[in-house]
């Protein structure tokens, strides 16, 4: 352009120089002296000059580039994929005439919308004018994730039987393992014991958490029952017992209490049937039971018999002595006594004549033999024997007997007599 060419824009309202505005041209002429060459900014133009003096008026546009950045947004990703479709708006961009290049820096063109990964993406936006004034600005895309990720192979509830001659079991299982849409998701046990521990009598929980990138979990908890089905063990149960009866019909017995051992702490061991040890036990059987209880319900029992025998014979009060008695005309005589009796320690005996008459009876001449027997509930007994012996102490009577009787010889100097 030659320093007589004056460009107008368009788009502004034309100013035409006169020479009859002389005070502008001074003014202009004094601004242009003090400031040689610089452009002067006025209501948005610029006046360049030369340093003569030489008016050239090419008002140019010195409006600052200016762009209005897109909204933050935020978008939940597609199920099943780590990624989300976003539409962008096209920022706004204003100065030098609306001509510019808008680019950003996630695909490199005039247009942000695309796939955008789970988290946040920080966009660019940058705009630059026809003379290569720039404009910048951000705005970000949150994609959330907010599917919480799946737990593969959960074990199932597991019950097993406690080892015998322990309280525990050794348990293995699988470890689950874990899936998401979005990779990086781990797996870790939270609670509980490891596949291959050996695990309590009871139940144990155990508790897997998976946790993917954006924080989402998911679980899966399973229990380990360990069944204590072993009895517990009792030591030194007595065997049965027999004593003998006191003069009281009794007797006191005594005993070890027995013990008890189990798998597990915490059994213990009652006397549920039966008198405790050193008490007095009556004629007969009694039965005494132990029971031991080990802290899962499972028991076990010792029996055992306490027997009290009545060894002791009655006792025969008053048996009488030897009876003799002379026999009567009827060479026989009637013999009396009083029967005797019978004492036990224990109460029930009785005393039966078991040979011989009752007293009162007739005897006949001789010797009988009277015999009673005492028997006790035991079956043991006493005898009470004596005899009755009738005796002839009467002199026969002779009846008839002759008188003295005198006859005289005959010739042979004898003679025969006779009597009744």
């Amino acid at each position: 352009m030659t320093p007589s060419t004056k460009t107008i824009r368009a788009d502004r309202a034309p100013i035409r120089v006169f020479g009859q505005y002389i005070a502008r041209i001074a003014l202009f002429v004094a601004i242009v002296g003090l400031f040689a060459s610089s452009a002067i900014a006025q209501n948005g133009y610029t006046t360049p000059a030369d340093l003569n003096g030489n008016g050239i008026y090419d008002f140019q546009e010195v409006t600052n580039v200016a762009i209005s950045c897109t909204a933050n947004t935020t978008v939940n990703s597609i199920s099943g994929s780590c990624t989300a479709g976003v539409l962008i708006a096209v920022p706004t961009v204003t100065g030098y005439c609306g001509t510019f290049t808008l680019l950003n820096d996630f695909n490199n063109t005039g247009n942000a919308s695309g796939t955008y990964p789970v988290g946040v993406t920080t966009v660019h936006w940058t705009a630059v004018d026809g003379r290569g004034l720039t404009a910048t600005c951000s705005f970000t895309v949150t994609v959330l994730e907010n599917v919480p990720p799946v737990i593969v192979g959960c074990p199932a509830n597991i019950s097993v039987n406690a080892t015998a001659g322990t309280c525990a079991k050794v348990v293995t299982y699988t470890a689950p393992t874990a899936t998401d849409n979005c990779s990086g998701v781990t797996i870790a046990r939270t609670a509980g014991l490891a596949s291959g521990s050996s695990f309590p009598v009871g139940v144990s929980t155990v508790t897997y958490t998976a946790t993917d990138i954006s924080g989402n979990t998911a679980t899966c908890t399973f229990t380990i029952t360990v069944v204590d089905n072993i009895a517990p063990t009792i030591t030194g149960c007595p065997s049965n017992i027999t004593v003998n009866a006191g003069a009281t019909c009794t007797k006191t017995a005594t005993w070890t209490v027995p013990g008890v051992t189990d798998n597990c702490s915490g059994a213990t061991i009652t006397r549920t049937t039966g008198p405790a040890p050193g008490s007095t036990f009556p004629l007969g059987v009694t039965n005494i039971v132990y029971t031991a209880t080990d802290g899962a319900g499972n028991t076990a029992t010792c029996a055992f018999t306490v027997t009290v025998v009545d060894a002791t014979n009655p006792v025969i009060t008053g048996c009488p002595s030897n009876i003799t008695v002379n026999a009567g005309a009827t060479c026989t005589k009637t013999a009396t006594w009083t029967v005797p009796g019978v004492t036990d320690n224990c109460s029930g005996a009785t005393i039966t004549r078991t040979t011989g008459p009752a007293p009162g009876s007739t005897f006949s001449l001789g010797v009988t033999n009277i015999v009673y027997t005492a028997t006790d509930g035991a079956g043991n007994t006493a005898t009470c024997a004596f005899t009755v012996t009738v005796v002839d102490a009467t002199n026969p009577v002779i009846t008839g007997c002759p008188s003295n009787i005198t006859v005289n010889a005959g010739a042979t100097c004898t003679k025969t007599a006779t009597w009744t």
